[in-house]
């Protein structure tokens, strides 16, 4: 073997090492700043900060999560909504398998749905409150996405997961004059 081939198969082995250095530390940084927003999310609802279901999110799983973050918070802050459903399918499929049930069956998730009233609750029932809240509190919905967005380019993720579980909490705890209203009360 010639010295260059040597020396281009040594620069070629450096070059795969740091890209793998790279990579790993975006997904390392990804993680953390998923579990910054967790913390934020588990705190708001009085909870301490979760330590389990963050190991959940595997493979790259925790960039697949932020970038979904991101994405969606930037079509909301942006009122992009007719693009919501396509974000929102694309990380589903994209997630591995093994993560919805880890964090469907996750104690500490368990102990997030009863904190923010919502275990228990169907998919439906759920959509029909969130539909209602936002219907009726359209403005400061879209500034509360607002907020978010620019939180997350600010990497405020501690914030980011508070304001989410603020949003949730006014959800639940909207009297729902307008379902009644829809409803033919």
């Amino acid at each position: 073997m010639s010295p260059k081939s040597i020396l281009l198969i040594a620069l070629l082995s450096v070059l795969a090492v740091q890209c793998f250095a790279l990579n790993f530390r975006a997904d390392e940084q990804a993680k953390a700043q998923l579990q910054e927003i967790l913390n934020g999310y588990w705190e708001q609802g009085g909870l301490n900060d979760p330590t389990t279901v963050i190991n959940c999110f595997v493979d790259d799983s925790p960039k697949m999560t932020m970038d979904f973050f991101n994405k969606l918070a930037d079509a909301l802050a942006n009122s992009q909504y007719l693009k919501v459903p396509a974000i929102v399918l694309n990380y589903k499929k994209g997630l591995p398998d093994s993560v919805n049930p880890c964090v469907m069956n996750n104690t500490e998730v368990k102990e997030v749905t009863v904190a923010y009233n919502v275990s228990g609750l169907s998919m439906n029932d759920f959509l029909r409150k969130m539909e209602s809240y936002v219907i009726s509190h359209v403005s400061d919905v879209h500034q509360d996405f607002v907020n978010i967005n620019n939180e997350l380019q600010a990497e405020e993720f501690n914030k980011v997961g508070k304001d989410a579980g603020t949003i949730l909490q006014n959800v639940m705890k909207n009297n729902n004059n307008l379902d009644m209203t829809m409803n033919g009360f």
